[in-house]
């Protein structure tokens, strides 16, 4: 027995001439008309449109691929009290197949997420060492520079300082010197004076 005989000797006659041609349509490769037809009685119940609906948005036939509605789709057909053994375990497979993926998708883009954010942590971590780095070279740089400063202005004060001392030694040898040349002319004087009186008293002697 085909797939259409098994699924119409599931239902009631009130919807079967609908999911059969809808079932047609699905297997002509026409999910639109297939979709028209399945979607009425989906909502009034019927397990088979459920499931067929499930499938369709699980492949994206006729319409755009939504797993949330796939899900929610075999959902209603694995709890509808109408549904019989075999689409019943049809509905309960595809819902937890796609409920364990879902598990796993989610699984993984955590340990996605996880990782980008341990890579995050590890370049801020690098980023924060670096500028700590950055921060302390020219911290060191700063302190080599104050101190180079402070050598600077100790050579000019011992310069001054040296200046100084060769100024006041120059100006001592002048008033020395001076000093000296004072002290040789007053000698000079005196004796030029002592002279001086020795030839008026020799003068004196040959009156």
């Amino acid at each position: 027995m085909g797939i259409t005989a098994a699924l119409l000797a599931l239902v009631g006659s009130a919807n079967a001439d609908q999911l059969q041609d809808g079932l047609i349509a699905y297997h002509r490769g026409d999910y639109q008309i297939a979709k028209r037809a399945f979607e009425p009685i989906a909502e009034q119940g019927d397990a088979n449109a459920q499931v067929m609906l499930g499938l369709m948005f699980t492949k994206g036939q006729g319409v755009e691929r939504d797993i949330d509605a796939a899900l929610n789709w075999f959902k209603q057909a694995a709890d509808n009290p109408k549904a019989s053994g075999r689409v019943l375990e049809d509905a309960a497979y595809n819902r937890d197949f796609i409920l364990r993926k879902m598990k796993e998708r989610d699984e993984a883009e955590a340990r996605a997420q996880a990782a980008t954010d341990a890579a995050a942590a590890q370049q801020l971590h690098i980023a924060r060492a670096a500028a700590a780095a950055t921060a302390a070279a020219q911290q060191a740089s700063q302190e080599l520079e104050e101190k180079r400063l402070d050598i600077e202005r100790d050579r000019l004060k011992l310069l001054k300082q040296e200046q100084a001392d060769r100024r006041r030694r120059h100006e001592d040898a002048i008033a020395q010197q001076e000093r000296m040349n004072a002290d040789q002319a007053q000698r000079d004087a005196n004796n030029y004076e002592v002279r001086q009186r020795a030839q008026s008293k020799g003068s004196f002697s040959f009156r």
